[in-house]
């Protein structure tokens, strides 16, 4: 009985505890891919078609890739958000957008580049590698996020794949 009375609170708090760090997780993971959006945006500015720049690029792409990756399992791994946490999210994600739609539209411009500079397949490849992750990231969020900022996510996610599908096409 001493165990049950010992063990059940300490489980308890230890389980109030873990769930915050799971969201603040999250978190730092859509921070992460901000950073990768970041610094993607300078490699495709800056591509002018050489191997070094082309290298770089894919790198770029596959850390952005490889950080999607740890967010979505991240939001695979939360329990159902609160309208703060979710509220939370949202807004880091709604910062994100705009700098996910204008390095699409950076790619897309560098499109002769890349075609002229015998990389075409390479970016077509990574965008829609891109797109397909970035839509399993959007699923796990918007599954977790409550019903008004699922929605939000929802037209964000049409945003996002509207745009990577237009790049695609160009490409």
């Amino acid at each position: 009985m001493h165990f049950i009375k010992t063990f059940v609170p300490l489980l308890l708090a230890s389980l109030a505890a873990s769930a915050p760090l799971a969201k603040r997780s999250l978190l730092t993971d859509i921070a992460s891919v901000s950073s990768d959006v970041a610094t993607l945006t300078s490699a495709v500015t800056s591509f002018d078609g050489g191997l070094f720049q082309a290298l770089a690029l894919l790198v770029d792409f596959d850390n952005l890739k490889s950080a999607i990756d740890t967010a979505t399992t991240a939001a695979d791994a939360s329990a159902a958000l609160d309208t703060t946490d979710s509220t939370t999210l949202t807004a880091a994600v709604t910062a994100l957008i705009p700098k996910i739609l204008a390095v699409i539209a950076d790619i897309e411009a560098k499109e002769s580049v890349a075609s002229s500079s015998g990389y075409e397949t390479d970016v077509l490849s990574a965008l829609n590698t891109l797109r397909n992750h970035s839509g399993l990231l959007f699923t796990a969020l918007i599954a977790i996020a409550d019903t008004a900022d699922a929605a939000t996510l929802t037209t964000y996610s049409a945003q996002v794949y509207d745009a990577l599908t237009t790049a695609i096409a160009d490409y």
